[in-house]
């Protein structure tokens, strides 16, 4: 039986240990922290999904139909943890746990990997794995640009930023329009700050659209939004 090793037990990492098991694989997961649900814990608290409830769900497990249509951070996380708990990954997670290094053994002629990945975590070496599935996120470490010049005001990477509270009164100025870029600022207004957004290149941006109709816009297919367009 082939041996695999996830690396991260946020939803990328639960959802990879759930088709691996179902695969017949033979699998464990090192988690760095001590809970399921990866940056779901950490983000700041205004934070909502800026996909559908309906459209946004692990397969074969949907998303309870009492949450929003765009569901809360807390209940996102919620949902997370749940699906881990219904399949039992819990009992394939080592928690509090950082993997370190992960390099490929001695293959000969053949090509890299073909021989296996010894996986060096903090507790020590786990042995060789067939595969690895790096699922630690693209979230857990800050790029902050080195803008010339001098600033004496308040700089705050959106990995830091946890409430509306933070820049009460201020104003201020958002440097990029990714998902962080553009859904911060708009969690702003009620506590009498003002942003101005900044970023490289020209986009668009809507608000979240809950209903079409008074009913959800995921109930409709995707020919009849077009028709709609038409």
């Amino acid at each position: 039986m082939s041996r695999y090793c996830v690396i991260g037990a946020g939803a990328a990492g639960v959802s990879a240990l759930q088709q691996l098991r179902q695969a017949g694989y033979e699998v464990e997961c090192f988690e760095k922290s001590d809970r399921v649900g990866g940056h779901w814990h950490t983000d700041y608290g205004a934070l909502h999904l800026i996909t559908s409830r309906d459209t946004t769900a692990f397969e074969g497990f949907p998303m309870p139909a009492d949450y929003p249509h765009f569901p809360r951070r807390d209940q996102v996380r919620a949902y997370i943890e749940s699906y881990a708990r219904h399949h039992g990954h819990y009992d394939l997670i080592t928690f509090n746990t950082e993997v370190v290094s992960v390099s490929p053994e001695p293959a000969g002629p053949g090509p890299v990997g073909s021989a296996g990945w010894r996986v060096i975590t903090s507790r020590g070496d786990e042995g060789v794995f067939d595969g690895v599935l790096v699922a630690n996120g693209h979230l857990w470490s800050p790029r902050v640009p080195d803008v010339p010049g001098e600033f004496t005001g308040r700089q705050l990477h959106s990995s830091e930023y946890a409430n509306v509270g933070d820049l009460e009164g201020s104003r201020v100025l958002v440097v990029g329009a990714g998902n962080s870029g553009c859904a911060s600022p708009s969690t702003r207004p009620s506590t009498g700050s003002r942003s101005t957004s900044s970023c490289a290149r020209g986009s668009t941006s809507s608000p979240r659209p809950t209903s079409v109709c008074r009913a959800p816009r995921s109930r409709f297919s995707r020919s009849s939004r077009r028709r709609s367009r038409t």
